[in-house]
């Protein structure tokens, strides 16, 4: 009984240090070509800095822009992105600045700077 306990046990630790590295806080990478080639999605230099950003449907389609909320990047809208690609309208995702893939630029993290973001994205 102690053997198959311990198998488990090493067992365990062998699947949840695997699967550690996919948890980590993605968020304080240091973000370079080598770090963003793995990612889906495209990237953009703009004036303050480089934008991970994904768009999809057809050109033609009624335009959605998502932008996510504080704290979660663009991958919150997988779902939501996924339907209304389906649904045939051209929809774009993208990180602001400072979150998931996007640069995090030395300015204030105000309105001006996520507005000027969006337009230059656009």
């Amino acid at each position: 009984m102690k053997r198959y306990l311990l198998l488990i046990l090493i067992l365990f630790v062998l699947v949840f240090f695997s699967v550690l590295p996919k948890f980590r806080n993605q968020e304080t990478l240091i973000l370079d070509d080598s770090v963003r080639a793995e990612q889906s999605g495209s990237f953009i230099q703009l004036e303050q800095g480089i934008v991970h950003y994904e768009i999809g449907g057809p050109i033609g389609g009624e335009p959605v822009v998502l932008i996510h909320g504080f704290s979660i990047p663009y991958y919150v809208w997988d779902p939501t992105f996924d339907d209304l690609v389906n649904q045939g309208y051209r929809v774009l995702r993208y990180d602001l600045f400072g979150r998931g893939f996007s640069d995090r630029p030395d300015a204030v993290y105000d309105y001006a700077l996520f507005e000027e973001q969006l337009l230059q994205l656009l």
